[in-house]
């Protein structure tokens, strides 16, 4: 407990020496849509002791020599969408929303972990508001920050500024208390009277005033010891147990038996004896003296808690509730605390998150509670250990904050161990390669990054051309004279043209065209004779125009050289003079264009306008200057000008991704791809030849050297993650085909192991090459080794479950799950070099899940799954040869083993009985033979022990992580722990939030860590610091953290590895430094925040403007993510055409509510009518506007 001089108090009451207790009293509101609005309330009551408040935060008045002294201890508060702490050491931290600066850390980023408000310090109490944060000084001085668009902080203006960081309410002085409201802030003076500033719009301000930049004193009002506030109505509780409200008054929230706006404070009808109040949105609660609970206003939710629905305009008492100690209230719910250390919540969404409920429902998994807070959709609870909770579906520990336990956070440092490029098979466009003079070939590519890859006549050779994220995804490459690269390609972060060339020796990169808001896709390049670059490309949204971009001159210029939702599909050729050809596609008609400045200005002439015609194009010119087009329609088509006037014809029935070349006798050849077979076509006989190059193969670049070989670069996906960049040839007689690189995932399944001297060893599968892989710092820098190649079936394409373990002398064993064969295989490098054994190929599914460990002797031990008998099954070595054995067939047992071996060599086991998500008739199950046979216990029962891990402590008693899947789905797997050190199985409740993929480690201390994936990351957690479990985020990307495994040091400190998803890479990832510390005491009472996913961001599938002939339709879906892209499940999402856009085009639904991804689908229709419309998607207060244009 820290101590504070309360500046500016005077000790009226308190004799020297004596110890009195000061109680907090926290309300919430938040900034929501319309007048469903909150804020947090702020009570201060000297010389008596009050049990029974909003959200308590207790702290003690030390008298010494007529000065007062107040200890600091935690407390927590909610505002419109973000959450606010105060340490015990009177700093403040805040997380979630900062549009406005309300986080108070300088920026405006919003931030899922709490960061710390800066330059703030000696602070007793916090409040939020909408956009604004309030805290209040030992001093009695008041701090503002975030909006001020009417004024709330009291710096006496309003403007639209975000202020960041916190600043002085000037002129206010001797507060006790503070509360925020929607855009306003109002605060408590020890005289018992009230002041408040900022949006006075429905009366809140008590002056009739509809915006007051400065504190006001409230008239009408004295005597009072609490305050609160709601939507766009404050509530204050008198020293005689009266309460008192003004303002806002639309559904009665004020109590009075109207619902008649009131500019003055008046009395709430028929209640008294009142101790505590809190404000929802448009509803108002009260706790009276016996412990039970009043509430009035709008019940729309059921958020009166009276078993109806019915609003009320006068005070109704909540049905069975009694002992409640703390109320709070949210903006269509309310929470309260009970003596006994549970919460209870009623209203909106409070039963397993799907139904409302309009009687208390106890808050599953949460007990030995403070304080309470809520807000918006949300309510989070502190414990006396100081954690903080945020009360979604299941509760969720805030990460990397206590508000008791002095600790030092975990600094974790993360590096990429091995990563595949990641390439689109957009960017492999018709001119993606180029042969130089001495036949090699050279590929541009890229998605990720741009990558270049060039044959020198031995190998490939790969080089990063750009290293920004999300370039390359549209790409051309060209070869000057002097065997220099010039790429053109599409930067997807910025969405801009840009152009790369080695011609200075190095790589140089720049930014050929930005002016639009989406430019630069469809890129082809080709140089002219003084090796200058011309570039045609697709100026996209809004423009929809053929751009053209060359340097000849020295500098970039740029030119349209049509517009009209024209230019996709671009393909540029030169000719002797230096002339621009380009074909490409008009979207609008459907047709194939053509356009050149070969007359000195630009000349567009439609090729072929019969039917949906002009994808795919790509031109070459002939010796004359005459123009060859190949593309796609109703097949593969070519056309020409060589003879005069423009000539089509079809080549292939089926055919696209088409790429086209001649030779110097001027014949043509064509790749392209027919159903996914990549084909070559050509008319040197004299008629169309056509063979197949591959049976697989998209997106094609055909290039001819000076012997008159073919070269062909293409595209090859086994499946939607894993893509290869191919190479073909013939110069050997006939079709060649080869790998040039590949992108897919790679560092699934993965598991760690330390050597004595702390270095990491892990396992893992590259599943773009079907190998199992093994890598190790152990020298200073990662190296990587192929274990065992084609693991996998092509077809199944799944596979790995690696397990590692080293030996004494720091050499790896391995078991793996062999998918190609179904066996269940054992690797290791004992004798220097890596040597594999199939353990298990009973005919049939074995060696799924599997887990190994190895005994005193370094004898090898291996649970594993028989997917066939659906069995648990054990093999072990430790007789010289391998023995294998069922240990559990009771039904469907076995997936997600995990094995550890005790000093006594004895196995333990953690193992799944019945995984199937849909059937709540699972369990955690535990095998062992320490007694000599193998004995079998349900350790955990329902919808229990999925990514189960296991370790034992010194007296062998084992400790167990898995997942309890409480809903159909991932979203909301809880982290449970049980252990058997007691002497029996205990279960326990750790965290909630998406948690996958557990691994579980325990110290020499036998304390506990684990690590995990959930919707936030990769978090980790111990028990380390006492009893309470601390945790932090190790990598906070959503997409982060499958297939974790964690490894202690002799230090204790945690090293992991695991799959990072987004960027299918291996990853790893360790603490620089966990320090254990002493818990101090904590005060018995404190109140908390919670950190729940709100609406920030609607995204589009398909993106970008819409396109519908008359009288179609297209399927439109949207998603409502909040911070750090968390889907938002249960949101009203609408769609609302523009009044032109009404005559061309329908849409239904109207609205719908997102799912659990949150996604929801609408349908478009077109009229008959031409033309744009526009359609507004809107949750909440987020907007998100596409175009959709009508054409015949």
């Amino acid at each position: 407990m820290s101590w504070v001089r309360l500046r500016g108090l005077k000790p009226n009451i308190l004799l020297n020496g004596t110890l009195w207790l000061i109680f907090t009293i926290l309300g919430w509101r938040k900034r929501g849509y319309m007048k469903n609005r909150f804020f947090m309330l702020s009570h201060v009551v000297m010389g008596h002791l009050l049990l029974c408040s909003g959200f308590i935060s207790l702290f003690v008045v030390l008298s010494v020599s007529g000065e007062l002294w107040a200890s600091t201890t935690p407390k927590i508060a909610c505002g419109g969408k973000h959450t606010i702490a105060q340490k015990s050491d009177g700093t403040v931290w805040a997380w979630g929303s900062n549009s406005y600066g309300q986080l108070g850390n300088g920026t405006t980023t919003s931030s899922s972990a709490p960061v710390q408000v800066t330059d703030l310090s000696d602070v007793t109490a916090i409040a939020g508001g909408g956009g604004h944060t309030i805290a209040l000084k030992s001093d009695g001085t008041v701090w503002t920050w975030g909006s001020n668009y009417d004024g709330e902080l009291g710096y006496g203006t309003h403007d639209y500024d975000n202020h960041s960081k916190p600043a002085q309410v000037s002129g206010l002085g001797d507060v006790t208390a503070i509360a925020g409201g929607d855009e306003n802030t109002i605060a408590l003076k020890s005289d018992g009277t009230v002041w408040a500033w900022g949006d006075g719009n429905e009366g809140q301000l008590g002056e009739g005033t509809h915006y007051y930049g400065k504190p006001a004193q409230v008239s009408g009002v004295s005597d009072i010891s609490a305050i609160a506030g709601g939507g766009y109505h404050i509530i204050a509780l008198k020293s005689d147990g009266t309460v008192w409200t003004w303002g806002w008054n639309y559904k009665g929230q004020l109590g009075d038996g109207t619902t008649t706006n009131r500019l003055i404070p008046a009395q709430v009808s028929d209640l008294s004896d009142v101790t505590a109040i809190a404000g929802g949105g448009v509803h108002t609660i009260a706790l009276k003296s016996d412990g039970t609970v009043w509430a009035w206003g709008d019940n729309n939710y059921g958020q009166l808690g009276n078993g109806t629905t019915t609003s009320s305009s006068t005070p109704v008492q909540v049905s069975d509730l009694s002992g409640v100690t703390a109320i709070a209230g949210g903006e269509y719910h309310t929470i309260v605390l009970k003596s006994d250390g549970t919460v209870w919540r009623w209203g909106h969404d409070v039963v397993s998150g799907y139904s409302n409920s309009s009687t208390p429902v106890q808050v599953s998994d949460l007990s030995d509670v403070t304080a309470i807070a809520a807000g918006d959709k949300q309510a989070v609870a502190l414990k006396s250990d100081g954690t903080v909770w945020a009360l979604d579906r299941r509760p969720v520990q805030v990460v990397n904050l206590n508000l008791s336990v002095s600790f030092q956070i975990p600094t974790w440092s993360t590096q990429v161990v091995e990563a595949l490029r990641q390439f689109s098979n957009f960017g492999l466009s018709s001119r993606t390669m180029a042969i130089d003079a001495s036949n090699h070939p050279h590929i541009a590519y890229g998605g990720d990054h741009l990558y270049y890859a060039y044959y020198n006549g031995s190998s490939w050779q790969y080089e990063t051309v750009d290293a920004s994220s999300d370039v390359g995804s549209y790409v051309a490459i060209a070869l000057d004279g002097s065997g220099k690269v010039h790429i053109g390609y599409y930067d997807g972060s910025n969405d801009d043209l840009k152009y790369a060339t080695n011609a200075s020796g190095s790589w140089v990169t720049s930014t050929v065209d930005s002016s639009g808001e989406d430019v630069g896709k469809y890129i082809s390049i080709a140089l002219d004779s003084s090796d200058k670059a011309h570039i045609g490309y697709y100026d996209d949204y809004p423009n929809y125009n053929l751009k053209y971009a060359t340097n000849a001159s020295g500098s970039w210029v740029i030119s349209t050289v049509d517009d009209g939702y024209v230019g996709m599909y671009t393909s540029i050729a030169l000719d002797s003079t230096g002339k621009a050809h380009i074909s490409y596609r008009d979207w609008d008609n459907e047709d194939l264009k053509y356009a050149t400045n070969a007359s000195g200005t630009w000349v567009t002439t439609t090729v072929d306008s019969s039917g949906d015609v002009g994808e795919y194009t790509s031109i070459a010119l002939d010796s004359s200057g005459k123009a060859h087009i190949s593309y796609s329609g109703t097949g593969l088509k070519y056309a020409t000008n060589a003879f005069g006037t423009w000539m089509t014809s079809t080549i292939d029935s089926g055919g696209k991704f088409s790429s086209i070349t001649l030779d110097n006798t001027g014949k043509i050849h064509i790749s392209y791809s027919h159903y996914s077979v990549l084909k070559y076509t050509t008319n040197a006989s004299g008629s169309w030849v056509t063979n197949i190059v591959d049976n697989e193969g998209a997106f094609p670049s055909i290039t001819l050297d000076s012997s008159g070989n073919f070269h062909i670069s293409y595209f090859y996906y086994d499946d939607s993650t894993i893509r290869n960049l191919k190479y073909a040839t013939n110069t050997s007689g006939v079709w060649a085909t080869s790998t040039v690189d590949s992108s897919g995932k790679i560092g699934e399944y993965t598991s760690i192991a330390l050597d004595s001297t702390g270095k990491a060893h892990i396992s893992y599968y590259d599943d773009a090459n079907y190998d199992l892989k093994y890598t190790t710092n152990a020298s200073g820098s990662w190296v990587t080794n192929i274990v065992d190649t084609n693991i996998v079936d092509n077809e199944d394409n799944e596979g790995g479950d690696t397990s590692i373990v080293l030996d004494s002398s720091g050499r790896a064993h391995i078991s793996y799950f062999d998918m190609s064969k179904y066996d269940l295989k054992y690797a290791t490098n004992v004798s220097g070099s890596w040597v594999t054994t199939t353990v298990d190929s009973t005919l049939g599914k074995y060696g799924g899940y599997a887990s190994i460990a190895l005994d005193t002797s370094g004898k090898v031990h291996i649970s594993y799954y028989d997917f066939t008998n659906k069995d648990l099954r054990y093999a072990t070595n430790a007789s010289g040869s391998w023995v294998t054995s069922t240990v559990d067939s009771d039904g469907e047992v076995g997936a997600y083993t995990s094995i550890a071996i005790d000093s006594s060599g004895k196995a333990h086991i953690s193992y799944c009985d019945n995984y199937d998500f849909y059937d709540p008739n699972g369990a955690l199950k535990y095998a062992t033979n320490a007694s000599g046979s193998w004995v079998t216990t349900t350790v955990d029962s329902g919808k229990i022990g999925m990514y189960t891990s296991i370790a034992l402590d010194s007296a062998n008693k084992a400790y167990i992580s898995y997942c309890d899947l409480i809903v159909k789905g991932y979203a909301y797997n809880d982290l449970k722990y049980a252990t058997n050190a007691s002497g029996a199985w205990v279960n326990s409740f750790v965290n909630s939030g998406g948690v996958e993929y557990t691994s579980i480690a325990v110290d020499s201390s036998d304390n506990v860590h684990i690590s995990y994936s959930s919707s936030g990351g990769v978090q980790y957690t111990t028990n380390a610091f006492g009893s309470w479990w601390m945790v932090s985020a190790v990598d906070s990307s959503e997409s982060a953290g499958e297939y974790t495994s964690i490894a202690l040091d002799n230090s204790g400190k945690a090293h992991i590895s695991y799959y990072d998803s987004a960027n299918k890479c291996l990853r790893y990832a360790t603490n620089t430094e966990v320090t254990t510390a002493t818990p101090t005491p904590t005060a018995t009472v404190s109140p908390t925040p919670s950190t729940v996913c709100e609406a920030e961001t609607i995204t589009v599938s398909p993106p970008g403007t819409l396109k519908l002939k008359r009288g179609k339709i297209a399927d439109v879906t949207i998603m409502v993510t909040g911070i750090d892209n968390c889907p938002i499940e249960g949101e009203t999402a609408t769609a609302t055409i523009n009044a032109a856009g009404k005559k061309r085009i329908s849409i239904s639904p109207s609205s719908q509510t997102t799912d659990e991804n949150g996604q929801v689908a609408f349908t478009i229709t077109a009229g008959k009518k031409t033309g744009n419309a526009r359609v507004t998607f809107q949750s909440g207060s987020v907007r998100k506007i596409i175009t959709v244009k009508v054409r015949r």
